[in-house]
């Protein structure tokens, strides 16, 4: 409508305060009802509307047990980050724990205990309902028949209380503990060879050498955010760079980010142990076994390198350069094969690994302290520690299990309560574990998820999130990590000790068994108990047991043991024989592909995880079977087919993804999806009685059908573009950045501009930055079908590039890719609307409610490091309760893109003005830094050459990408080390 004459001196400013005034009268009018906004009229008393509050707990998503910061907004979590204090993850956190949020908010989530009916349908019940009758069947037993709690490992209180349970019952009752991926091989040899059976430390940042024979330590072995320090500490060690070595099947995010990948066939670890062991012998530099040299020479003698390359392939002349290595290394440290590499004879492949390390002297013996006096070795020698697992809630073996499985199928279990295990997804089909669960008269899985082993139970009874409950794992001897609710429970549910004390009272346990009312007192009694005895407390313990909680435990330092070889350890290996594969000869070996996602498949409800992709396939939302180039020609099958894998009397159907990275005659299916674990077939480790997972061939049938996978990669390869450069060595420069062309002028000196600097040589692609980046901004999930259309909502990619076509020589490079936050933005200038500029501190910054969706910024930018809402998203509840509030939701039609979490920088600003005092370095962290594993991301003011980042960004290995499009980016990517030639 056009201005009248009398309104052609309003100005824009006048017009938009009469509009709002007029609008807000009219929303207030009469007509449409009066809306009342109430602040907090009683604020409560820990906190200020509108700041955070931070508690301290624990990570339960694996049995590392890593301590976690959670930050809460007017009594909701809404963020997890890692707590620096804790001596394991010292402030760091992986993609599940960042992910482990999802599970408290998950739609899907059970509200309130449940029965099933006659129907077979799982329908409300009541909690008096299910304690009564849980209790009526473990009160009047038929004749011959048990009480057993079947539990996750829990190592603190609620392991403890399991236990009590257990005993204060009688001996009709048993307590097993199931771990799908128990080290109980590494426990196993331990016993044998030095008689203390448990999983020793290694000190991987101490070595200058460290030997990996198939032990996925960055995925999911032990500790891997520990370990991804420690490897990161090793690349940066003052006395030189430490080199990486991979044995085994396939490339892992650990054979990536080793310097060399020795490709091998998988179950065969042993033998090449015992023949690097063969090679060390000649000139050892730890302590040789009491049965003498004699004894030694005669074990090692068949293992000749040249035989080892006739079994697994790995050609002898690097088998012999990797032992001359072990010797020549200043320190060094071999790890034995984690679960999924392990075969019938996993248990002493882990002795045999034990036994090299003894030969090279890496736990610490006395020939070895006397070289390191000499100065021939470097004051990290002992880099193998033992005396420091706690050793509590070991799991049982899998012989155990399968004993267990029988018993329900004969009739002989007549109560069952399961834990937090999942037995029916983790174990083998074959065994029956879902058919003998039918047979138990009463089962109860208590679980904060609906699980395949609730499917089977007659009760599913809705557990506390561990964000929701009190909780403590001893991980370590003199770490006790305390976990303590972040707020109030959600739903009717309660935690797994207050379940047993529930049934435990209406068994009259209760009073003379357990004086506690609750769970948290029994904690609360076992707390105080700790802070008495091991921190050597006295006075207010209540006041001691609140300061661990504002701590996140009980931390302190414990000596290791130098263990004594025992007599008999080599008699044991000198017995075992090698195992034999099931099926024809003729067939490819299954592998299990380890997951750093889902781990087990307890993560594989969160949607994050399933999302980011698989780090070094890319695939999401799908599990595919890999094959090399070779053999998919050779079944004439192309990515997406699907195919029928037969093993034993099991088959499951899946679609093939075409990998390089796979060792020859071998196929891997991700070990985070049930179908690959319930497909393997139950076999048994001879030595040990654990699982193993390497016994068996597997039969490849096309279907004819095809299911095209979402994939996030672009390009596999680099294409000549040096995205993700090397250099050959630690100290080698790159060319210099091209020189400033602008038509703008230079930011004040005086002003800040923020930068980043991302080292590729520590960069693990753990994907925990793209995690850490969904949870603080919060991004959406598009599903399969969007993905597939390119439609993914990533601020952060983890691209991942293959160096080498060859199969047994491929190699892969990460390049985590975001907004480059350009000095020269080709994004702002062809906006229409100003949505993106550039603000006086440097940054790239996006006005969403300006953004009309041209996506002219999406077309100009050469990174394609921004994203558009193609629809509205879906925030069932309560994820809204989980949203961030500092950072919009953004609507259909909108781009969005990485703003270095601007949030934050402003809370950083806010606090030091609110301090009185300047912004630090180190104050400002976006959430993709914080959780790094590996400390790859550095960030802070580039204009401040004490910074950091400053530093960072100056050294020789720097670089920008895409230099030559004169951006002028403000992240600095530090080239890889590569030293070149195997071992």
């Amino acid at each position: 409508m056009p201005l009248s004459a009398d309104s052609k001196g309003v100005s824009r400013r006048q017009f938009l305060k009469i509009v709002g005034a007029t609008s807000g009268a009219a929303a207030c009018s009469p007509r449409h009802g009066t809306d009342t906004l109430i602040p907090l009229l009683n604020p409560p008393e820990d906190g200020i509307p509108g700041q955070p509050t931070f508690y301290r707990t624990i990570c339960r998503e694996c049995p590392a047990g890593c301590g976690v910061t959670a930050k809460t907004r007017e009594g909701r979590v809404i963020k997890l980050e890692g707590n620096p204090e804790h001596p394991i993850n010292q402030g760091a956190l992986c993609a599940r724990g960042q992910a482990a949020i999802q599970g408290l908010y998950d739609p899907a989530r059970p509200r309130g205990p449940m029965r099933r009916n006659a129907a077979g349908v799982l329908e409300a019940a009541a909690w008096q309902q299910a304690f009564d009758e849980i209790a009526g069947a473990m009160r009047t037993p038929p004749k011959g028949s048990e009480v057993v709690l079947l539990s996750s490992a829990q190592p603190g209180s609620l392991g403890a209380l399991q236990e009590a349970f257990t005993r204060a019952f009688g001996d009709q009752a048993e307590r097993l503990v199931y771990e799908p991926f128990d080290p109980a091989a590494i426990r196993a040899a331990s016993q044998l060879a030095f008689g203390l059976e448990e999983v020793p430390v290694y000190r991987l940042d101490r070595a200058s050498l460290i030997v990996s024979l198939g032990a996925d330590f960055l995925e999911g072995w032990l500790s891997p955010v520990e370990h991804a320090r420690m490897l990161s500490q090793a690349r940066s060690a003052p006395g030189g760079r430490a080199r990486l070595v991979f044995v085994g099947p396939q490339l892992t995010l650990t054979a990536a980010a080793a310097d060399d990948w020795l490709a091998a066939a998988p179950g065969f670890e042993r033998q090449i142990a015992l023949a690097l062991c063969r090679i060390v012998a000649e000139h050892p530099r730890g302590t040789l076994p009491p049965e003498g040299p004699a004894a030694l020479a005669d074990l090692l003698a068949p293992h000749d390198p040249a035989v080892v390359e006739k079994h697994a392939g790995l050609p002898a002349g690097s088998l012999a350069r990797l032992g001359r290595r072990l010797l020549d290394a200043r320190s060094s440290v071999v790890l034995p094969p984690a679960p999924l590499a392990s075969a019938a004879d996993a248990t002493a492949a882990a002795l045999a690994v034990t036994l090299l390390n003894e030969l090279l002297g890496n736990h610490g013996t006395s020939a070895a302290r006397a070289l390191t006096q000499t100065g021939v070795i470097g004051d990290g020698a002992t880099t193998v520690l033992y005396g420091l697992d706690p050793a509590l809630d070991q799991p049982a073996g899998f012989e155990e299990m399968r004993r267990l499985t029988a018993r329900m199928r004969a009739g002989k279990v007549r109560a069952l309560l399961i834990l937090g295990a999942d037995p029916v997804a983790t174990l083998p089909g074959e065994l029956g574990f879902a058919e003998a669960l039918e047979k138990v008269p009463l089962s109860a899985c208590v679980s904060t998820r609906r699980t395949a082993t609730s499917a089977h139970t007659t009760y599913l009874l809705p557990e506390h999130h561990a964000l929701e409950a009190f909780t403590d794992a001893f991980v370590r001897k003199g770490v006790l990590g305390l976990g303590q609710p972040a707020l109030r429970p959600l739903y009717d549910t309660k935690s797994s000790g207050d379940v047993l004390l529930g049934i435990a009272e209406r068994l009259g346990l209760a009073a003379e068994e357990f004086p506690f009312k609750s769970f948290e007192e029994y904690w609360r009694d076992r707390a105080s108990d700790h802070a008495m005895l091991e921190e050597n407390r006295s006075g207010d313990l209540l006041a001691a047991v609140r300061e661990g909680q504002q701590h996140g435990g009980f931390f302190s330092e414990r000596q290791p043991v130098t263990p004594a070889w025992q007599r008999g350890a080599l008699d044991a290996l000198r017995r075992q024989k090698a195992p034999s594969l099931d099926g024809d000869a003729a067939w490819p070996i299954l592998a299990l592909a380890p997951d750093p996602l889902r781990y087990d498949g307890r993560s594989a409800d969160k949607p994050w995880l399933q999302e980011i992709g698989d780090p070094m396939t890319t695939v999401a939302w799908a599990t595919p079977l890999s094959l090399s180039p070779a053999h998919a020609a050779k079944l004439g099958v192309v990515e997406g087919d699907v195919v029928r894998a037969t093993v034993g009397k099991r088959s499951a159907e899946l679609p093939v993804y075409v990998w390089p990275g796979l060792a020859e005659g071998v196929v891997a299916v991700s070990a985070g999806s049930a179908e690959a674990l319930r497909l393997l077939p139950p076999a048994v480790d001879s030595l040990g009685g654990g699982r193993a997972f390497v016994t068996s061939r597997v039969r490849l049938e096309r279907t004819g059908r095809s299911a095209p996978l979402p994939k996030l990669e672009g390009s596999p390869r680099q294409l000549g573009r040096e995205l993700a450069r090397t250099v050959p060595a630690l100290d080698a420069k790159l060319e210099g950045s091209h020189h400033r062309l602008s038509i703008y002028p230079e930011q004040p000196s005086g002003q800040r501009r923020w930068g980043m600097a991302i080292d590729l040589d520590k960069c693990t692609g753990c994907e925990a930055c793209v995690a850490a980046c969904y949870a603080e901004n919060n991004l959406a999930t598009v599903g399969p079908d969007q993905l597939a259309r390119g439609r993914s909502m990533h601020w952060i990619r983890l691209e991942r590039y293959l160096e080498t076509p060859a199969a047994a020589s491929a190699r892969a490079s990460f390049l985590p890719m975001l907004c480059q936050q350009c000095g020269e933005a080709p994004c702002e200038t062809v906006c229409p609307v100003e949505a993106t500029y550039h603000n006086p501190e440097g940054l790239n910054a996006q006005v969403y409610n300006r953004c009309v969706g041209t996506r002219y910024c999406a077309n100009n930018c050469p990174y394609k490091v921004r994203v558009f809402n193609y629809s509205d998203h879906d925030w069932p509840d309560p994820i809204p309760m989980r949203l961030n509030p500092d950072v919009t939701v953004r609507e259909k039609g909108v781009m969005e893109k990485c703003t270095f979490c601007v949030q934050r920088i402003r809370y950083g600003e806010n606090q030091a003005r609110d301090e009185g005092r300047a912004l630090k370095d180190g104050d400002v962290v976006p959430a993709c830094a914080q959780t790094c594993p590996a400390q790859a991301i550095v960030f802070g003011d580039l204009h401040d050459p004490r910074s950091r980042v400053s530093r960072a960004s100056a050294a020789g290995r720097g670089y920008h990408v895409m230099a030559d499009q004169n951006t002028q980016p403000a992240i600095t990517y530090l080239a890889r080390v590569d030293d070149g030639g195997k071992p």
